[in-house]
């Protein structure tokens, strides 16, 4: 028996993408083909009908909270920052009223959150001189042909020492060190 050989597509390079995000970095180096599957195929995978909010819709809620937060110039010092974050968070989770069980479990939930984030950046404050919410980035290189590699980093921090420093909120588990020291979780590495 002869195994068949791997796939590998090839499709003309005016098909190819000329822009990757810093997720679908990852998805390159884990499944190709998914992103052959969306730039060649221009296949979108369907979202199912009558489906509860999953974790993804929860992460994106709580980015948004947290980059709200910050965009609207929140002191997270003040003696009312958590009543300010909740209020938010009131906000966005709103977006759920269909399934309000899952809204005021993931609300509860987020108060945790609410408070460790708090003691967080309290804990940083007198390091930080600006807190920047959302900054996009575009990295362009000209090889054969122009390509670029875009991302949107959920915090960039000027510190008083001049440095910056970027934070990605995780909603779920973060990659391990030693994926990230081997480029297999490259997120961040490009951020930077």
């Amino acid at each position: 028996v002869v195994a068949a050989s791997r796939p590998a597509p090839a499709p003309p390079a005016h098909l190819r993408p000329r822009k990757l995000s810093v997720t679908e970095a990852e998805t390159l180096m884990r499944s190709p083909y998914d992103l052959y599957a969306k730039y060649v195929l221009g296949l979108r995978p369907l979202d199912a009908l009558g489906e509860d909010p999953d974790a993804r819709e929860r992460g994106t809620i709580v980015h948004a909270i947290l980059a709200r937060f910050v965009i609207e110039g929140h002191d997270p010092e003040a003696a009312d920052a958590f009543e300010r974050l909740m209020a938010i968070a009131t906000e966005q989770f709103a977006s759920l009223d269909a399934v309000g069980e899952r809204r005021d479990i993931w609300l509860r939930r987020f108060a945790t959150a609410a408070r460790q984030f708090l003691d967080f950046e309290r804990e940083r404050a007198p390091r930080v001189l600006k807190r920047n919410a959302e900054i996009g980035g575009r990295w362009e290189r000209k090889l054969a042909e122009p390509f670029a590699i875009t991302g949107q980093a959920d915090r960039i921090d000027l510190l008083d020492d001049g440095s910056l420093e970027i934070l990605d909120f995780k909603t779920g588990s973060p990659p391990a060190p030693a994926s990230m020291r081997g480029f297999e979780a490259p997120q961040l590495p490009l951020e930077a």
